[in-house]
């Protein structure tokens, strides 16, 4: 390793070429950083009776997490962590290890996503933190909205426009989809706060330098495709008072980590070594991956002599265990350590696993990839329901199946959905459930009127299987349902947002006015496609339509409706006859209309907002913050990959789907 003065280079003739050297000097600042840490929290605890909370050991040569249980409320953010899901996992670890309540974030500070960025796409970048143990958002938003020296509209942007976030009343989604994202946030977050994070394995993570961008640490997906959750603890961590083993769990009260995994290419520590000792002595199961590592932190060669003897000695355990780096899931699966959460399904799912002190389980389930299907295996048998973040309603789940100590539950997910299923000793669901149905297209996130639990089912062919409960008895399906059939003749008018005659006039939201369309057939396209007037607008657009209620062909009495839309970039509000519906999910956009439905004309009403980008390119080269030009240019953005025109409003078809509704 070479040691450098500007641009000298020093390298030992030492078998390591000076590595240890560096390494001893980078743990001293490891510590000096911590104790500067300390004196910060217990200054705000003790002084200002407030927690603390920063930004800890990333972009320093320290390693980072010796140091995050330093502070109340540690926080990563999206930017140096390039939304990378492994690096949220090594900030996590430590985090979580120490009991932190809060583990925070800095969200939405994207790199040249400045007045493009979605609400599809800023909620991506936060469950892909919160999958992995982040539970606190706080959004990267506009300082100020008002008039400001040498500012034109749509106001002050911090960076010369370099970043995203500018979260303000300029921004057209403000009142149409910004309350349902946050309160989705919200939501979520509360279930993320409650009890305490369980993890399936823990990585060995010693670093003496942390970069500004942390790296992927374990790159394959073997692990997250069979279900495991795993995170990253430096050893300095095993110092902490919950590091203890007991029934060969590792951290039992904090995420009892069921095996610990050390790589050939890690760096050793004295006293991790000798935690090592001690927790295969507690037949914790230690995974030695690829090989033993060598190589250690310090030039203390006597201590690593006697350390590296301690650490052969440990081999010959039953419970310590030496494989190839390749296959790691299915080694972990070989010795007997099974995940939480078995994961089946053409797509790419993640979960993140909590327990609370009444022993009550949450499982934050998200879909990383495009639309999918499959089904969970959850390491328990408790009552489960489905927590719906973006309504807050409750559901039970109402179609599953039990073996052994697992209980399985089918998703169908759209692309970076989520769910949330709590699992209960106590719930108000009887015990009859759903274990076997035709094929047929099932629903069964519902509740009946009369507080039983009921499915809706879609079936436009004959059905010959009945359905099967977990009590053995029988329910017959009944077809076939009507199909589901597209909205059409729509009329839009868009809500255009100009910029102001006077640029520097910030106090105005933005010059409006209505343009109307009248949109024959139902398969619906992007604003710029309607019109070249609206290519450089953003805004607003007003969907309105017409269907009667219910199809001619229905014969039952219990049909009820879903209203399905494509998925929706950012901000949407729906209504019917009227009346609000419940706020949907803007990645599979989905909801039940049956109460809202009436027999004959209904009239649909959709509100959905843009961006602010397409309206700005035109003035681009005018716009000021604080006197600063925007930068780069829109010529600059585009040869980086981003810049280029957005596509607004709804954009594709949106359907009625009838279903019955059969009570359990």
């Amino acid at each position: 390793m070479a040691s450098s003065i500007g641009s000298t280079f020093f390298v030992l003739d030492t078998p390591d070429e000076g590595a240890a050297i560096v390494g001893d000097y980078r743990e001293t600042l490891t510590y000096l950083l911590g104790t500067y840490y300390d004196w910060l929290t217990n200054w705000a605890n003790s002084y200002l009776n407030l927690q603390f909370s920063g930004q800890i050991g990333y972009n320093l040569p320290v390693d980072m997490l010796t140091n995050i249980p330093r502070v109340n409320a540690p926080e990563t953010e999206t930017l140096s962590f390039n939304n990378n899901m492994d690096a949220f996992r090594q900030y996590c670890g430590a985090a979580n290890l120490a009991g932190k309540r809060v583990i925070s974030m800095e969200l939405g500070s994207d790199y040249l996503e400045t007045y493009t960025q979605t609400w599809t796409d800023l909620l991506k970048d936060g469950k892909r933190a919160f999958v992995t143990g982040v539970n606190q958002a706080i959004f990267h938003g506009a300082p100020y909205s008002h008039t400001y020296p040498n500012t034109t509209w749509p106001g002050y942007t911090t960076f010369s426009y370099s970043f995203a976030g500018h979260h303000s009343r300029h921004q057209p989604a403000w009142d149409v989809g910004y309350a349902q994202a946050i309160n989705y946030v919200a939501r979520t977050q509360f279930v993320l706060q409650t009890g305490v994070p369980k993890v399936d394995l823990a990585f060995w993570d010693k670093k003496t330098a942390e970069f500004a961008y942390p790296n992927t640490s374990y790159s394959p997906s073997d692990l997250s495709t069979a279900g495991y959750t795993y995170t990253y603890l430096s050893p300095d961590n095993f110092a902490l008072d919950v590091a203890q083993v007991r029934n060969g769990i590792l951290a039992p009260t904090a995420q009892s980590f069921r095996a610990l995994i050390v790589r050939a290419n890690d760096t050793l520590t004295v006293d991790g070594v000798l935690a090592l000792q001690k927790f295969a002595r507690a037949e914790l199961p230690i995974i030695f991956s690829g090989g033993i590592p060598t190589v250690y932190n310090t030039r203390n060669g006597k201590a690593t002599e006697h350390t590296q003897v301690i650490l052969e000695s440990i081999l010959s355990l039953p419970n310590v265990y030496k494989v190839s780096y390749e296959s790691l899931a299915c080694a972990v699966a070989s010795i007997g350590v099974s995940p939480r959460t078995k994961v089946n399904t053409n797509g790419t799912w993640f979960t993140h696993w909590r327990e609370d002190s009444n022993g009550d389980v949450y499982v934050f389930i998200y879909n990383d990839g495009v639309p999918s299907v499959g089904n969970i295996s959850f390491e328990t048998t408790q009552w489960p329901t489905f927590l719906n973040a973006w309504t807050g309603e409750q559901t039970p789940v109402v179609y599953y199946t039990v073996d052994g100590l697992y209980t399985t539950i089918p998703f169908s997910l759209g692309d970076t959905e989520t769910a949330i299923i709590k699992f209960s000793k106590e719930a108000n669901v009887p015990h009859e459930h759903i274990i076997s149905t035709p094929d047929v297209e099932l629903h069964s996130r519902h509740a009946a009127t009369s507080g039983r639990p009921s499915v809706r089912i879609f079936a436009h062919g004959d059905v010959n299987q009945p359905i099967v409960l977990s009590n053995g008895s029988l329910v017959e399906v009944h077809s076939p349902v009507p199909n589901a059939f597209s909205l059409e003749n729509w009329t839009l008018t868009v809500e255009q947002w100009l910029p102001p005659t006077d640029l520097y006039n910030v106090e105005i939201v933005a010059d409006k006015s209505n343009i109307t369309f009248a949109l024959p057939g139902s398969n619906l396209e992007p604003w710029s496609s309607i019109s070249d007037s609206l290519i450089h607008v953003s805004g607003i657009g007003y969907y309105s339509t017409t269907f009667q209620w219910p199809p001619s062909a229905c014969t039952h009495d219990q049909i009820g409706a879903l209203l399905t839309l494509p998925p929706i970039s950012q901000g949407i509000t729906v209504s019917l006859n009227g009346k609000d519906l419940p706020n949907v999910d803007i990645t599979h956009p989905i909801v039940d209309i049956s109460a809202y439905v009436q027999q004959g004309k209904n009239v649909l009403s959709i509100s959905v907002a843009s961006t602010l980008w397409n309206v700005l390119v035109p003035i681009w080269p005018k716009l000021r913050s604080g006197g600063t030009t925007a930068n780069p240019s829109v010529e600059g953005f585009q040869a980086l990959g981003y810049g280029d025109l957005q596509h607004y409003g709804i954009i594709g078809e949106v359907q009625v789907i009838p279903y019955v509704g059969l009570d359990l």
